[in-house]
């Protein structure tokens, strides 16, 4: 049988070669057939009949009499897949490809020039238009990737996203021209807008990583209308000032005139000093609530106003050359002729039961309230002329007793 089989099998074969090698104006096949195995073993072939036409020109046409093109497939599929062995020989495409070239040519051009796949070997599965190489060991590419998921790579066989660019990108209708930046329109199209057309103005941004300037300058900031801190950001971040100025020190200018004020914190280096710096006779002023808690300038320091009046408070000593009080009376009036003196006799006797002079506070009033140091100076002038007073008149009543025992 097998002799029988295989001269069958000769003859089909010698037959679908002299219908392909045959050229005529009519129809040259209006059943042509395909053979493949069939049976259990795989024994026999089968015929299954095609449409195929071919023209005086060469050109072939499937399902179609009248061919326009070399080879015109009307009403089909054409499937190209990987075969049942591994093809990795063959350095075009392991499921097959389309290949282009130019001229044939066993050496340069072997494989063609460029070809269009379905690869699943060396990306994530998906279609690829390629540069197709001239030798198995050279790099797979990917010029331009659709992958099954519809995301098109550009030079990368996994693109991430609707559109993954490995490489630079140049937009030749988009090029940057003086004073101009890149924006959209409302359809979302790509545009570019002078910067006077469309404004310097960011708007609110809300920064999700640190800004690191690497010590380059922001310049002509024209209104900075606060810097916010939440938690610790000031602390954890920190604001150094100009190196090539002053080491490592802060300068804030109010301007560039040259009397502006200014405020410096030093670098800890050779100085940590904060220093609030004027000139001329200009004043350092602390304003709370609208109204002047302090006035710092050339010669005194000011606290409040005279329509504001401020409390100094100190929790510890205060150490001072001079202590000058203003008060608006004295106690000049104990001298003043009709000034009514409280008798000896009186004295003793509010002092025996109060336990300090009258108008002098008592211990439990300095205690809680302190002592106003101008009342108190009056008060004790007060006291001292008052005894005076006292002296003067027992100096009398000694002069008295004195002359008459003369």
């Amino acid at each position: 049988m097998k002799p029988i089989l295989s001269s069958r099998l000769v003859c089909a074969i010698l037959l679908v070669i002299a219908i392909s090698v045959t050229s005529s104006s009519y129809l040259l096949a209006q059943n042509s057939f395909s053979l493949y195995s069939s049976g259990n073993t795989g024994s026999f072939m089968k015929f299954k009949t095609k449409t195929l036409h071919s023209t005086t020109r060469g050109y072939v046409g499937l399902n179609y009499s009248k061919p326009f093109q070399m080879l015109q497939l009307t009403g089909g599929n054409i499937l190209l897949t990987r075969g049942y062995e591994n093809q990795s020989a063959n350095p075009s495409s392991t499921n097959g490809a389309i290949l282009f070239g130019s001229y044939p040519d066993s050496v340069n051009s072997l494989h063609g020039e460029w070809g269009i796949e379905y690869e699943t070997d060396y990306s994530a599965g998906g279609l690829n238009f390629w540069k197709c190489p001239s030798a198995i060991s050279e790099t797979k590419n990917f010029i331009l990737f659709l992958k099954n998921n519809g995301n098109v790579g550009i030079g990368i066989g996994n693109p991430a996203t609707a559109l993954d660019v490995l490489g630079d990108v140049t937009i030749s209708n988009l090029r940057n021209l003086t004073n101009s930046v890149l924006s959209t329109d409302a359809t979302g199209k790509l545009i570019l807008k002078s910067v006077s057309e469309v404004g310097d103005n960011l708007g609110d941004h809300v920064a999700t990583q640190n800004l690191d300037m690497s010590r380059k300058d922001i310049n002509n900031i024209y209104n900075l209308n606060s810097i916010n801190s939440y938690s610790e950001q000031i602390y954890t971040g920190q604001i150094f000032g100009y190196y090539g100025r002053d080491y490592g020190k802060l300068e804030i200018y109010g301007g560039d005139l040259t009397y502006g004020a200014k405020i410096e914190i030093g670098d800890g280096g050779t100085d940590g000093a904060i220093k609030l710096i004027t000139h001329r006779t200009d004043e350092i002023q602390m304003i709370t609530n609208g109204k002047f808690a302090m006035t710092i300038s050339s010669g005194e320091i000011i606290m409040g106003r005279p329509d504001n009046a401020t409390d100094l408070k100190v929790n510890g000593k205060v150490y001072s050359n001079e202590v000058k009080v203003t008060l608006d009376k004295w106690s000049d009036l104990v001298f003043a002729g009709d000034y009514k003196l409280m008798s000896l006799n009186k004295l003793a006797e509010y002092i025996n039961v109060n336990r300090h002079l009258p108008e002098i506070p008592t211990e439990k009033e300095v205690v809680e309230n302190g002592v106003n140091i101008g009342e108190m100076n009056a008060l004790l002038l007060k006291k001292v002329e008052e005894l005076t007073l006292y002296i003067i008149d027992l100096q009398k009543q000694i002069n008295a007793l004195k002359n008459e025992h003369l």
